[in-house]
């Protein structure tokens, strides 16, 4: 999936580093407004799982060039693309998302004990206890 490579360690590195300026700069009572707060950290993390994937730094070199580069991007981007874009983004920070609804709809006792009947199912079928066994796949960090 990610193996243990220099970009892993980077993805990690870069992760830490923020935390750390996160920490330094609510240590100094600094405030953002909370859309620009949302749009910086939603930023970092797309670029920063960027190493996250990569296998080689060129390969993450490449994938952030293309990201910020301006050239073609009449071809992979039309009036269409960005309306449904918009769209989405209006959605997403309008509409009340799905724990929102569970929580307005039910008390947090049931959404609680719903969670933990659907966590202790995962549990049995990684397990093995309640399914066949050629349906089983192997642990993913058991390969490493």
């Amino acid at each position: 999936w990610h193996g243990a490579g220099w970009t892993f360690l980077f993805w990690g590195f870069l992760h830490g580093a923020a935390l750390v300026i996160h920490r330094v700069w609510s240590s100094f009572g600094f405030k953002l407004w909370t859309w620009l707060a949302w749009f910086i950290t939603f930023n970092f993390i797309n670029i920063a799982w960027v190493f996250f994937r990569a296998k080689e730094w060129d390969d993450a070199i490449r994938i952030l060039n293309s990201m910020f580069s301006l050239n073609n991007y009449e071809e992979y981007f039309n009036l269409l693309q960005f309306s449904w874009i918009l769209l989405t983004f209006f959605t997403v920070l309008v509409f009340k998302n799905s724990f929102e609804i569970i929580t307005a709809k039910y008390s947090k006792t049931i959404v609680l004990f719903a969670t933990l009947f659907l966590f202790f199912l995962a549990l049995l079928q990684l397990t093995n206890i309640i399914i066949q066994e050629d349906k089983v796949s192997e642990f993913l960090y058991f390969n490493f």
